[in-house]
């Protein structure tokens, strides 16, 4: 990619080349709400870089303070709401970087001189995740029309909850999630308990959480000391108030029931069935995922209520459409080369052959595919410099295109049999709004079905001349229907807490489609009635929300791009060529004692010495780089240096060490008894390069991995011929890998193996060894569900050469380092959950699961073994041979799944205890805690 920047004082966004209208649109939205998106706090935000991103489906942002930056996904989300994307992410990802600049100040400003960038990184991870995001997800709601938190979707499954939120004095489990019960996210529990908050108290509660932290951070408890000592609360008690609150309100709400029929069998874990499609009269085709099994297609038959496992899917984008015994929908799919790039693809299934393939040959981008009678295949595709289009795919007429501007984004598209036409939601500065294109002419005409509104629509379908969404108007997600011979809407269903994705019977008396209980989303049919005419409005009831403190802040639904603007934005902040070899080294911490970064984030692993260390990390991602220098109390010095390229398809790591600790040399003139004596300094370089490469990322993943790694240090071989010998080692192995996509309680795939060949050896000289391993690992069910057995083994050839190579893959725990000629392990481990205990001390730690691993590692080798031949028959003199040894480890360990400190599911960490026996050893325990950097 070539990169371009524009920016002014405050802002740098920097693109990649043909994005650039949608980065001027960005510093527009960002600069028109500077002056006012840190209202409730002192401070404004800090000055930023903004990285966009352009060829990922997986659409999110990011504010990341070591190196300091906003991170935005160019591609629209795909399930979203009546506020454009790029509005969204400007409100909130701007919030985070005006929380980030209140914690900068004071105590922490004088550790910033200290530690750079990594000072104000440690003291925003004192801030709670779910006032972080509550608070941003505040500031972009109370910045439009009707934003995220007033989503009726966005309390469903609170309101669903009911008292049972409270009836625990320990919420631990509503902030850290559970493997047990759906659990909402900290988005939508964080703006709860910020807007309570706000309505509660009369200063804005962030403003006293930052000043306490900034100024206090070495208390590491800052949130609670603060909640305590300016409000006399706490985050548990702001919790129960936050919900005592809302459940008043929700239980004073008329009881709706329900009118959608659940068709879906009973289940015994949350599930989530979406996008119920007719096949016939009698039988449904959904999508169904659940924390037992991943997404796949089952049939339910609406007669006996049985269900059957069509097949296993992917990671689907866009939902599936059935027609003339073909269903087609979209997925997520990974690139081959480059982990950032997710596209979106075509899928096909022929009903009946459980099996399905993605086509490829339709390219990038691909949405909303929807089939016509004729057999033509059409769907929205989104262009990677920002803008969508409907394409017709016709075996007569070819290929048919309608374009839409860049401020337009698609989120659905429909084909009627009685109209002959396309039917697509549309996003824009207005809101969202249904339109229709015709493409019975050369050129696709476009035309409108509703006005745009801030009312969020989704899951677009369409038959005999009626068109069916999901809407909010009422103040819920309920099934709507469009007559598009009158352009009359009607809500069709009404519903306790939401329905969804509506879908047409053959003959139009029933639609299938979703509705939320408390167990998850189950499959149901709502008989068409017309219960209300809906009147178009600019915004939907408020009906499930508590009403929000009214803030002095604009609403960015007002905020318009013109092409004036964008002229006059091109020709004030014109685009500029982002080198990125200018900008390969960026420079944003540092620490007064040496460490090494790349060991702490890949393997915990904490080597603090007396010294300094520059950390460097560039704004593309893709150089990471290193310099230390360390020394001890007993005067020995130590200079290290990485850096890590990663802009290519194969990664690059360099890394080089030296000491004035004295390196190793061994005389081998008297061998096997040989000396070894120390002296001089000491070096090391590593230089590895790997190419992963993604062969498939559906139900079945698939990978390769060749890797070339070359290590050099001067330890020192002396040859009886007094021939110097460096330790250099060449190692080069190819891995495959394949298994299946795990469900959410699956401790590891279901189904999977890995291979890997392996050779280790020193190219310039003979005097060393050469070893060739080769290594199979298989994952199998166990006895019951989310059991796994996995099976390894690994056989290695070692030459017999002094030195000898150490075994390359694995041996038995307990055991030092083997070197020997020959050598074969096999192990098998059985992992299975024990409890799921969702119990905890509060605000201190929440247990999640237990589960056990039971291990049995074997290995046989030859030890060399030296004696002195009196016989003659192998020849007078000192003789080596080799002695078979067998050992074997047994034992189990213990994880902890340990959610720390009330943090999300995403942080949940593992404590893992073992207890291993070897075979001519002691018990020996193992301890470890990994946490997810």
């Amino acid at each position: 990619m070539r990169w371009k920047s524009i920016g002014n004082d405050s802002l740098q966004v920097v693109f990649p080349d043909g994005f650039g209208k949608q980065a001027h649109r960005t510093l527009f939205y960002m600069d028109t709400v500077r002056s006012r998106i840190s209202y409730g706090y002192p401070l404004p935000p800090l000055k930023t870089p903004v990285m966009m991103t352009t060829e990922n489906f997986f659409s999110n942002g990011l504010a990341m303070m070591a190196p300091r930056r906003i991170e935005m996904g160019g591609i629209p989300a795909i399930d979203t709401y009546s506020e454009p994307w790029l509005k969204q992410l400007a409100t909130h990802e701007y919030r985070h970087m005006v929380q980030f600049g209140n914690v900068n100040r004071s105590t922490v400003k004088v550790f910033g001189y200290l530690f750079g960038q990594q000072a104000p990184l440690l003291a925003t991870g004192l801030l709670p995740f779910w006032f972080i995001e509550g608070d941003a997800v505040m500031a972009e709601t109370q910045m439009s029309s009707f934003g995220r938190g007033l989503q009726p979707s966005f309390t469903m499954h609170y309101r669903a909850l009911g008292d049972e939120i409270l009836r625990s004095r320990n919420p631990d489990k509503w902030f850290c999630g559970s493997y047990k019960d759906y659990v909402p996210s900290h988005y939508e529990l964080g703006f709860q308990l910020v807007s309570y908050a706000d309505r509660r108290y009369d200063e804005y509660i962030g403003a006293s959480i930052t000043r306490y932290t900034s100024d206090y951070p070495i208390l590491i408890f800052t949130t609670q000391l603060a909640l305590n000592k300016y409000y006399g609360t706490s985050t548990r008690q702001l919790f129960r108030e936050t919900f005592s609150s809302l459940n008043e309100l929700w239980d004073s709400l008329p009881d709706t029931g329900n009118s959608p029929r659940v068709v879906s069998p009973p289940v015994k874990i949350y599930t989530t069935y979406s996008h119920p499609l007719y096949v016939n009269d009698s039988t449904l085709l959904v999508l169904k995922e659940d924390y037992d099994r991943a997404s796949r297609f089952v049939e339910i038959d609406l007669h006996s209520g049985q269900e059957r496992t069509v097949c296993y899917t992917g990671p689907v984008s866009t939902r599936p459409v059935f027609r003339n015994g073909t269903v087609v929908w979209t997925e997520y799919r990974q690139s081959t080369v480059w982990e950032q790039k997710v596209d979106s693809r075509l899928c096909v299934m022929q009903y009946g052959d459980d099996r399905y393939r993605q086509e490829a040959s339709f390219g990038d981008g691909v949405l909303y595919p929807v089939l016509t009678d004729d057999g033509d295949l059409a769907f929205v595709r989104y262009h990677y410099d920002g803008h969508y289009s409907v394409e017709l795919h016709s075996r007569e007429r070819g290929t048919l295109r309608t374009h839409f501007d860049e401020s337009v984004s698609l989120h659905g598209l429909a084909w009627d049999d009685l109209t002959q036409c396309f039917y697509y939601i549309a996003l824009s500065d207005d809101g969202m709004s249904i339109g229709g294109v015709d493409f019975s002419g050369l050129k696709g005409r476009r035309f409108p079905v509703t006005s745009p509104a801030y009312v969020t629509v989704n899951n677009l379908s369409a038959g005999d001349g009626m068109l069916y969404f999901n809407s909010i108007y009422s103040g819920k997600d309920e099934a709507h229907t469009i007559d598009l011979s009158t352009g009359r809407q009607y809500r069709i269903s009404e519903s306790r807490y939401g329905s969804f994705a509506p879908s047409p019977s053959p003959g139009g008396e029933f639609v299938a489609l979703t509705t939320y209980e408390r167990d998850g989303y189950k499959t149901a049919l709502q008989e068409v009635e017309y219960w209300e005419e809906v009147e178009w409005t600019p915004v939907p009831r408020n009906v499930v929300n508590a009403p929000l403190k009214p803030w002095d802040v604009p609403v960015v639904d007002d905020v318009v791009f013109t092409e004036e603007e964008l002229n006059a934005s091109m020709e004030k902040h014109p685009a500029e060529r982002y080198s990125k070899a200018g900008h390969l080294f960026n420079l944003h911490s540092w620490a007064p004692l040496y460490y090494s970064p790349d060991r702490l984030m890949e393997n915990s692993t904490l080597d603090a010495q007396f010294g300094a260390t520059l950390i460097s990390q560039n704004l593309l991602g893709t150089t990471e780089a290193s310099l230390g220098y360390g020394y001890t109390l007993d005067g020995h010095s130590t200079v290290r240096g990485r850096f890590a390229y990663y802009g290519w398809a194969p990664k690059i790591e360099v890394t080089a060490l030296w000491s004035d600790h004295p390196h190793q040399t061994i005389n081998t003139a008297s061998s096997p008894f040989y000396t070894s004596y120390y002296k001089g300094n000491s070096f090391d370089l590593s230089v590895r390069a790997y190419l992963p490469l993604l062969l498939s990322s559906g139900y079945r993943i698939r990978s390769l991995v060749p890797t070339l790694q070359f290590n050099l240090d001067n330890t020192e071989i002396i040859t009886p011929e007094g021939q110097s010998n460096r330790a250099s080692l060449v190692l080069a192995s190819v891995q495959y890998n394949e298994y299946v996509r795990k469900a959410r309680l699956d401790l590891q795939p279901r189904w999977g193996y890995t291979l890997r060949a392996s050779t280790v050896s020193n190219p310039f000289s003979k005097l060393f060894a050469t070893a060739w391993s080769v290594y199979g690992r298989v994952y199998t069910p166990g006895l019951f569900l989310h059991h796994g057995l996995t099976l390894a083994a690994a056989y290695q050839r070692t030459t017999d050469v002094f030195p000898m190579i150490n075994v390359i893959d694995f041996q038995p725990r307990g055991y030092d380092q083997i070197a020997t000629t020959s050598y074969f392990a096999a192990s098998a481990d059985y992992l299975f959950p024990v409890a799921y205990p969702d119990w905890g001390v509060s605000g201190v730690f929440f247990l999640k699961r237990i589960s056990l691993d039971l291990s049995f590692q074997y290995a046989r080798y030859l030890e060399p073994e030296y004696f002195i031949d009196l016989t003659g028959t192998a020849g007078n003199g000192l003789q080596k041979r080799g002695v078979p040894r067998h050992i074997y480890t047994f034992g189990g360990a213990v994880s902890l799944d340990i959610a720390p400190f009330r943090m999300p599911a995403e942080s949940t960490c593992t404590l893992t205890v073992g207890v291993y026996k070897p075979r001519d050893k002691k018990v020996f325990v193992t301890c470890g805690f990994s946490v997810p950097l």
